[in-house]
């Protein structure tokens, strides 16, 4: 049996742990918003196929909203629907008082979750912070309200106490969900690499090899990052996950990794647990927006 003086040594960040103690926070918050503005929160989740994913996520999504004393309005659509048709869901979404619309992904083949959010939702109802209106105005200056990964990511980093000061940082992905934003808000501080799929295998190693912060997002099968390529006492943030024969598993070879980090997430259990708290924080952000102009 490993002792508990061991696991507190260990280097895990325990993206579980985490939720938890933001949960608290949040939802003192939530019920201090309700008091102040005297309307319910309401997080509407849209989900369009059948994928098994974007259903486990919307589950999720349903029992946090459960422990925080938040509804949740939950809408399936069908795999065939065409974009024009979605609109009047998400009238009737925002009819039935949502604070927040979140789109899971993946949507269906036939449609693009960015033209979704574009063109069906609504700024002030954009829970993601993916619209273009409000990416612009998280571009122009970070003020608490980003895409729900990237504070993930952050809040992360904080937990680790890291001083980020003049540190390296690479970045792996760049989505707008996380690579350029997370850019963005790491730039101030520190050197930032971000490398793509026009990164060689052998400058991606390179890179790697000089981060004493790695973040990476890849997701794809054949894609592995070795434990050698780890520079020592780095801190690493795996966000990608995919599924394997052998479970669920993400980008950065953890086994191997985990002896040269100083810390590092685990997949599952990491950065997971934490998005889906930001998803949360960036409810109460609408809903304060929302009600306090009215």
């Amino acid at each position: 049996m490993v002792s508990e003086t061991f696991l507190q040594y260990m280097p895990i960040l325990d993206g579980k742990k985490i939720a938890e103690d933001l949960k608290k926070d949040l939802h003192k918050q939530a019920d201090e918003l309700k008091r102040k503005y005297g309307h319910p929160i309401k997080l509407a989740t849209v989900i369009i196929g059948d994928d098994p994913g974007s259903k486990i996520y919307a589950t999720a999504q349903e029992k946090l909203c459960a422990q925080l004393n938040i509804e949740h309005i939950r809408e399936d659509l069908p795999g065939d629907i065409i974009l024009k048709d979605i609109k009047k869901y998400f009238d009737e979404l925002i009819a039935q008082g949502a604070t927040g619309i979140i789109v899971n992904q993946p949507v269906s083949e036939t449609l693009h979750h960015g033209e979704i959010i574009e063109r069906l939702v609504k700024p002030r109802y954009d829970v993601e912070c993916l619209h273009p209106e409000n990416f612009a105005e998280f571009y122009s200056g970070y003020k608490g309200f980003a895409p729900c990964t990237s504070a993930a990511v952050m809040e992360l980093l904080k937990r680790t106490s890291t001083d980020l000061s003049g540190k390296e940082i690479v970045i792996i992905g760049y989505s707008k969900i996380i690579g350029k934003p997370l850019s963005l808000m790491l730039d101030e501080v520190a050197t930032i690499t971000t490398c793509h799929i026009g990164t060689t295998k052998e400058n991606l190693k390179a890179h790697i090899n000089r981060a004493d912060v790695l973040i990476t997002a890849v997701g794809k099968a054949g894609f592995q990052i070795e434990g050698e390529w780890i520079k020592k006492n780095a801190v690493v943030i795996d966000v990608a996950t995919r599924r394997t024969d052998k479970g669920i598993v993400g980008d950065v070879d953890f086994e191997t990794a985990k002896e040269k980090a100083s810390f590092i997430t685990p997949v599952p259990g990491g950065v997971g647990p934490v998005t889906n708290v930001m998803l949360i924080k960036n409810l109460l952000y609408l809903y304060k927006n929302l009600y306090k102009q009215t």
